[in-house]
């Protein structure tokens, strides 16, 4: 009767009430496990994480490890920002069936997003959070692209090319090859030359992808390979329908045919760079 008093109390926003009703029963050890789920998720409700949290570690310290409790303390650990904890918690979860594979799809993405855009990481500390970043969540699109930005960001281009690589060979995804387009190794290198061949091999599979043809252009482009540049940059052109890549793809054709002395297709498509602006 108390637990009820104090959740009817709790919805009627009178707080005071709902805390005497909890602490008439706040010895009872019959009822402290029902006691400590309740004020968990009354707090929570009240977004108060950190004291919904001390009740979770003090339900934890019984040695019982409740599912429902542990979905609680998931949602404390997210209005607390704690991540870490959430990645664990989520992993936990996962093993008991205890989360639907939809949302802990995105709690993971929200956690990740999170630790690897973090703007007060260097390029030491981004790299010891990829490290521990299991291997199965590092080849998943949304985590993949996330953390070869963050790197990009850095100055890591190295480490950003080996990621994406890494999860376009697991999964094809459109956010991980602008990923890679922006880790593009220096002109006259190796390792942009084997980047362009990489791409020409991918481009065999999927012709009529226009990110990926952007990415080649750019590429090619970077190289000095006009021809090739051109080419490629045209084909995205043609499949391209977002207004972004529209535009990208005209600045690189301009930057392509100023390149080259051709003022007058340069200055075409600095106009249509600026269209696709406005879009």
């Amino acid at each position: 009767a108390a637990l009820i008093g104090a959740r009817a109390a709790h919805r009627m926003r009178q707080h005071a009430r709902r805390d005497a009703w909890l602490a008439s029963v706040e010895h009872d050890s019959a009822l402290k496990t029902a006691r400590l789920m309740t004020v968990t998720e009354l707090l929570v409700d009240e977004h108060q994480p950190e004291a919904a949290l001390d009740a979770v570690a003090e339900l934890n310290a019984s040695g019982q490890r409740h599912i429902h409790a542990l979905q609680w303390a998931l949602k404390a650990n997210q209005q607390a920002k704690n991540w870490p904890e959430v990645l664990r918690l989520v992993r936990l979860l996962d093993k008991h069936k205890a989360l639907h594979p939809a949302l802990s799809s995105r709690l993971r993405e929200l956690a990740y997003d999170a630790l690897l855009a973090d703007k007060s990481h260097d390029a030491e500390s981004l790299q010891r959070v990829w490290s521990q970043v299991p291997a199965a969540d590092r080849v998943k699109p949304y985590i993949a692209a996330c953390a070869a930005g963050a790197m990009n960001a850095r100055g890591l281009h190295d480490e950003a090319r080996l990621t994406a690589e890494e999860a376009l060979n697991a999964e094809w995804d459109d956010r991980v090859v602008r990923a890679y387009r922006d880790s593009a190794a220096s002109a006259g290198s190796p390792t942009l030359l084997a980047q362009i061949e990489k791409c020409e091999a991918w481009i065999k599979d999927r012709p009529n992808d226009p990110e990926l043809a952007l990415t080649l252009g750019s590429l090619c482009l970077k190289q000095k390979l006009w021809g090739k540049a051109q080419r490629y940059l045209e084909l995205a052109l043609s499949d391209a329908t977002e207004p972004r890549m529209v535009r990208e793809t005209h600045l690189k054709l301009a930057q392509m045919h100023e390149a080259l002395g051709q003022t007058e297709e340069a200055a075409a498509h600095y106009r249509q760079c600026a269209l696709a602006s406005i879009l």
